[in-house]
């Protein structure tokens, strides 16, 4: 299904071409007219996919820099840009990682079904990769959850340790009995950004999930009202991020943090219910978790006010998700089951929603209670980031494949073979 937003089956290899020619700087917008989805229409005579030469000096954002953001649908389209936004990396990389894993240094021989692709070898490249970068002079900042696996180490420990030991700083978010470090951030050089659903675990491959490439003014943003705050909390010190006063308004940055860090903040749920709420034609989601009973409830309300409303669920985690999925559809609301590869172990790890092909909402929050609410001193909140992009050629993308995946790879029923989780 092709439309005005659809993913070119050459995406990764037009990203990763402005990545290495030129270092990732973006779509430069020039000075032309504002267009559709907001994204500024370049000179007369200028092809649209080459940007004009690039000026200024090491780290410095041309005056013509204007904010462009690119889906990224897919490990196969994440891990080779985040590969080459390290490597590319001139001045500083600011990395915020739940899981970050590496089958060589955790000891595992065989992910099922992934070890073999190209995206594989480009995730397990992703540590060296950012050691490289700490060798060339780079500075480099990992921030990582401290909360304890199953079998009781720290999370991430393997790879935290040998980042530590060859040159990178990594830093901890403080553990309690009230939060984990859940975001998914990757900041290069305070003018490129990656964030989304996708988790750089050793199995996180296989996943089903989606991020955004956000290149231009507004990525220093996702650096200083995410990361710099967190590296703080965490007991670090974050390189000096300076925000352009002329930046756009294509992006708000989106948070849940827990009362103990600067009072909490709950501003991703709110734009959630907002966004819901004032949605004139469309809802379409895909979410790993949905629990959230003001968010199911607004789903509700806006089905029955006559916006197309469909959700897309991940049946692995069919005890947590039940609930809603039953109500929903008791109420009338399109409501399916994602298919995954049993096969691969795959989930629907995506939490993103497309608004009336204008906006769209996408981060690391589940839309449950732990992923949207701010809490109570020792009551269990994720810290979690979030976008809410303004543009309607990214909100026609994942709307185009919100319809692919819920016209090929969904089920009014629970999937057979499921192990529960």
């Amino acid at each position: 299904m092709a439309g005005p937003g659809y993913v070119d089956p050459n995406l990764t290899s037009q990203v990763l071409n402005q990545i290495n020619s030129q270092g990732l700087r973006g779509t430069h917008a020039g000075k032309g007219k504002t267009g559709t989805g907001g994204n500024a229409v370049r000179d007369e005579g200028k092809t649209p996919h080459q940007p004009p030469p690039q000026t200024g000096t090491k780290g410095e954002a041309d005056d013509t820099f204007q904010t462009s953001v690119t889906p990224l649908i897919g490990g196969e389209n994440i891990f080779p840009t985040a590969r080459n936004m390290i490597k590319n990396a001139r001045d500083s990389i600011a990395l915020e990682m739940y899981q970050f894993g590496n089958a060589q240094l955790e000891g595992k021989d065989k992910i099922a079904g992934v070890t073999g692709a190209q995206h594989f070898q480009d995730h397990q490249a992703l540590v060296q990769e950012l050691v490289d970068a700490a060798k060339r002079g780079v500075k480099v900042q990992v921030l990582m959850d401290s909360s304890k696996t199953k079998s009781g180490e720290i999370q991430n420990k393997e790879v935290g340790e040998y980042l530590q030991a060859n040159g990178v700083e990594v830093l901890r978010y403080p553990k309690s009995k009230a939060n984990i470090d859940h975001v998914k951030l990757l900041v290069v050089d305070n003018n490129k950004a990656m964030i989304g659903g996708m988790n750089w675990g050793s199995h996180s491959p296989v996943n089903h999930d989606a991020n955004v490439l956000i290149q231009g003014r507004e990525a220093a943003e996702l650096k200083k009202e995410i990361f710099d705050k967190d590296a703080r909390f965490s007991g670090g010190t974050p390189t000096d991020t300076r925000l352009d006063p002329n930046r756009e308004n294509k992006i708000d940055v989106l948070t849940t943090a827990p009362v103990e860090e600067e009072g909490g903040s709950d501003s991703i749920k709110n734009a959630i219910l907002n966004n819901i709420n004032s949605a004139k034609k469309s809802v379409h989601a895909e979410l790993f978790s949905l629990t959230h009973k003001d968010v199911v409830q607004s789903l509700k309300d806006a089905h029955n006010r006559g916006v197309d409303v469909k959700v897309l669920l991940d049946p692995n985690l069919y005890i947590i998700n039940r609930k809603a999925f039953y109500d929903l559809k008791k109420s009338g609301v399109p409501i399916r089951w994602y298919t995954p590869d049993v096969q691969k172990e795959e989930k629907l790890h995506a939490k993103w929603a497309s608004i009336d092909g204008e906006k769209t909402i996408i981060g690391s929050a589940n839309w449950s209670a732990s992923g949207l609410e701010a809490g109570k001193p020792g009551k269990r909140t994720n810290h979690e980031s979030d976008v809410l992009i303004r543009d309607n050629q990214v909100s026609n993308t994942f709307n185009d494949q919100f319809m692919r995946d819920w016209e090929t790879k969904s089920s009014e029923r629970v999937p057979p073979h499921m192990q529960f989780s």
